[in-house]
Parts: structure tokens; C-alpha cells; sequence
């Protein structure tokens, strides 16, 4: 869900359009669209890649990374430079 949340609003407040952030990020813009509506998700380098574009703060990075492995912030390992 933070995934959709973070989406909406970075193409809100950037005026960013689907394609263009799919552009940036080597992804079709009906792929944003399926994150932005939850309907898939990510792989670990496409999110690396969406993490960058959007600069992303490390709050948000650990967040999407726990939501995308399915674990708690907390069981993240220090060593993934989230902190």
C-alpha cells in the first residue's frame, strides 16, 4: 500500500506522467500504472531504479524495501544502507 500511496503522490506534487517516469526508469508506462494501482509490484532493480528517480528519503527506501520482501522495517539488515 505505501508503494501506491508514495506513487500517487510523487506524480501529483512532480506533475511526472506515467510514461515519463517510466521512461526515466526503463519501464512502460502501463507498468506505473499496475504499481500505482497495486495490481503488481516492483522487482528489486526496478524499485532501486523508482527509488532514485523519485529521491526517494531513507524513511520511504526502508518502507518500500520491508513492503516488497513482505518483512517488518525492523528485520531489514543494516548492510542494505537504509538507514
Amino acid at each position: 500500500m505505501e508503494l501506491q500511496q508514495a506513487l500517487n503522490a510523487y506524480l501529483k506534487h512532480s506533475g511526472e506522467t506515467h510514461a515519463s517516469l517510466g521512461d526515466h526508469i526503463g519501464v512502460s508506462h502501463q507498468t506505473i500504472r499496475n504499481w500505482k494501482r497495486g495490481r503488481t509490484k516492483p522487482d528489486s532493480g526496478q524499485l532501486l531504479a523508482l527509488l532514485n528517480a523519485v529521491r526517494a528519503d531513507a524513511t520511504l527506501r526502508r518502507s518500500l524495501w520491508a513492503e516488497l520482501l513482505d518483512v517488518k522495517t525492523s528485520d531489514l539488515p543494516s548492510v542494505m544502507g537504509l538507514e
